[in-house]
């Protein structure tokens, strides 16, 4: 197992020279193979305490499998006023029995 540390350059200036001051804002754990599993590791960032994200390997996807979701296609909507006695509603009895309040 390796332990890595993850950190972000803050730069500073001091006696008019411009430093680089290196802060840890996590970890980062290999997890060699073993014959049981995948070799592997674990992101722990302090800015999410109870949170560990696991990182994986991307592998290529089955030709089966599409790579990407994508949105479905937008509908155009019309900018056109409708009024409001032309829609036509599907003819159905309200039983008000079947209204809880």
């Amino acid at each position: 197992m390796k332990r890595f540390n993850i950190v972000v350059p803050k730069k500073y200036t001091s006696n008019g020279e411009e430093k680089t001051q290196w802060n840890t804002v996590g970890t980062l754990v290999h997890f060699p193979a073993t014959q049981q599993k995948e070799e592997g590791y674990i992101m722990e960032l302090f800015m999410f305490p109870s949170t560990t994200l696991k990182v994986f390997e991307q592998k290529p996807r089955d030709d089966a499998r599409p790579a990407q979701r994508t949105a479905p296609a937008k509908t155009p909507v019309s900018t056109e006023a409708v009024d409001p006695d032309t829609i036509e509603y599907p003819e159905e009895e309200i039983n008000l029995e079947d209204i809880p309040f």
